[in-house]
């Protein structure tokens, strides 16, 4: 995918590829091929080196997006994992700053990466807050001025690197930017001439940010981050001291892929992919009728895991359940169930995206699901005398990988209705039932709910995964149409709705709560006829005339 300058989203065409397959089957190729010229995207678990602090000691997701200039000019780096570090900065930029799970390269690090290949600082984009270049400084968002700048950020090109701006600078505010700053400076780097890095050096570098500072003068910020990241990761790091149920969960590459996934769907990822082109995948993938369209070009249902990886997967959630540490809700509207990246088992949830969402989001759901990076992952579970059913929602992801991994229950469908802001988005579309090691993939903003469960127990493992190139164009921006009719009684939910009462029950103790407080369908956006449960004018005044 290519983010415009218009911030209009634009996938690569099939002959952009290069002749070479479109995802995992090029053993032949390298992205390094002709000099190693971009663009090219590369992931990398790196370890920490052994005498790193205790919450540093795992394996870490780093993405490096290459450009047509590397070697001369780095590549974009980011973290993409659960971490805290003095080298890196949040890189969510979607309008409401929702946690990616991600962090790029922060100043500090792009500096000590120049100069240790070589290259004096002189030039440096300098981030301002307030989408202006006189807002207050960000510096932890400082880049190199080879660095593309995206649109969405403000600051200034201090081209003579004296961290002030002078009347000859440029400043840009959120809706400019210079593209990069050496397009605009008149002064550049060093006179000694620009750096040539080497992959081996910048990966070792990176490796040994996780274990200590890279510079004397950085020790202080450093020790401060981690002890910080120390309380983050507490619980992963008391779970590896209590003792984990099947270790090699925690390790990148730990879990062969033929243990876990269907045989079925290895064979057909493999076979499917053998192509440069994306719709002869798509149709390949459709055709083999092990994927099911439960919607029609929205919503998809495979079997994705095998049945004895279900049941080793239930047993560390027992294990870690045993150990009695604490863990987080997963989310808002869930109350049980866990964060498996906070007991450690990112690094696993990662290899499922490479060998299996991420192919198959990037042909399914391509606008989204091309170019996914981080993920949140969690187990939900539905129980009689706990949480029953799941209210009607979207999910702040943008590819939702939902499968089941424990199932001795009856009800609990899952509804789909309509995409989130479309006129339709609360009609009914269908009513799936899980089954074990199936797995559904879907938008993250197609509005859906499980409805209650009658009897027994289910568990399901949930991905969210992020696209920060998605979340940083206009594609991604939210959009209400009006409505095109009532909704169906099945796609309303108490907790956003303002008409709920009108087409159902209100469920024991939600009425109380919720009643007036929801936000859907928007103000002026409403279907003819509609008659909200609580008139605008008896709202709380927080409420009175709100908006989303």
């Amino acid at each position: 995918q290519v983010v415009g300058r218009n911030r209009r989203l634009q996938l690569r065409e099939d002959n952009e590829f290069g002749g070479r397959p479109l995802w995992g089957t090029d053993s032949n190729g390298t992205c390094a091929a002709d000099g190693g010229a971009g663009p090219w995207r590369l992931k990398v678990d790196l370890a920490a080196p052994a005498t790193a602090p205790a919450a540093y000691r795992k394996h870490h997701r780093v993405l490096l997006i290459f450009s047509n200039e590397w070697p001369k000019v780095l590549p974009t780096i980011r973290f993409v994992g659960k971490i805290k570090s003095a080298y890196a900065t949040e890189s969510s930029r979607d309008a409401e700053r929702q946690d990616l799970h991600s962090s790029e390269a922060n100043g500090r690090l792009l500096k000590h990466l120049q100069e240790a290949a070589g290259g004096a600082v002189a030039c440096m984009w300098r981030q301002t807050g307030d989408c202006s270049w006189n807002g207050s400084r960000e510096p932890d968002r400082d880049r190199l001025c080879s660095e593309t700048i995206p649109q969405g950020d403000s600051g200034f090109c201090d081209c003579n690197g004296d961290e002030s701006k002078s009347p000859d600078e440029p400043g840009y505010g959120c809706d400019d930017t210079p593209g990069t700053c050496e397009q605009v400076c008149q002064k550049q780097q060093s006179q000694s001439g620009a750096p040539r890095h080497d992959l081996s050096n910048l990966l070792l570098l990176l490796h040994r940010s996780f274990g200590a500072p890279l510079h004397p003068s950085h020790e202080r910020s450093w020790s401060a981050v981690q002890a910080e990241f120390a309380k983050d990761a507490s619980t992963v790091v008391k779970y590896e001291t209590f003792g984990r149920r099947h270790p090699k969960l925690f390790r990148s590459g730990g879990l062969q892929l033929e243990e876990a996934v269907d045989e079925r769907m290895l064979s057909l990822l493999r076979q499917a992919f053998d192509t440069t082109s994306r719709e002869v995948a798509r149709r390949r993938l459709l055709k083999s009728g092990l994927i099911k369209e439960v919607v029609p070009g929205l919503v998809f249902s495979f079997p994705v895991f095998k049945l004895e990886f279900c049941e080793l997967l239930m047993e560390e959630i027992q294990h870690f359940y045993g150990s009695k540490l604490p863990a987080r809700r997963p989310n808002s509207m869930n109350n049980y169930g866990i964060i498996l990246n906070e007991i450690g088992l990112e690094p696993m949830v990662f290899d499922i995206q490479d060998a299996v969402i991420q192919p198959l989001a990037s042909v399914l759901l391509p606008v989204e699901g091309s170019e996914l990076e981080s993920h949140h992952s969690f187990t939900i579970r539905y129980k009689g005398g706990e949480d029953t059913h799941l209210d009607v929602h979207t999910d702040d992801s943008d590819i939702t990988f939902n499968v089941n991994i424990f199932g001795n229950y009856t009800g609990a469908p899952l509804v789909f209705c309509g995409l989130n802001g479309f006129p339709d988005h609360r009609h009914f579309r269908v009513a799936y039932q899980h089954e074990l090691g199936h797995a559904v993939l879907h938008r993250g903003r197609h509005r859906h709910g499980a409805e209650d469960i009658t009897a027994g127990e289910r568990m399901n493992l949930v991905v969210w995964s992020y696209s920060l190139n998605y979340r940083s164009s206009k594609d991604s921006e939210k959009k209400h149409e009006k409505e095109a009719g009532p909704p169906d009684k099945r796609c309303v939910s108490y907790t956003h709705d303002r008409d709920f009462g009108r087409f159902r029950e209100w469920p024991e103790g939600k009425k109380a709560r919720f009643l007036g407080r929801g936000w859907c369908p928007q103000r002026g956006k409403e279907y003819a006829g509609f008659v909200p449960d609580v008139p605008d004018d008896q709202l709380p005044s927080r409420q009175a005339g709100g908006g989303s």
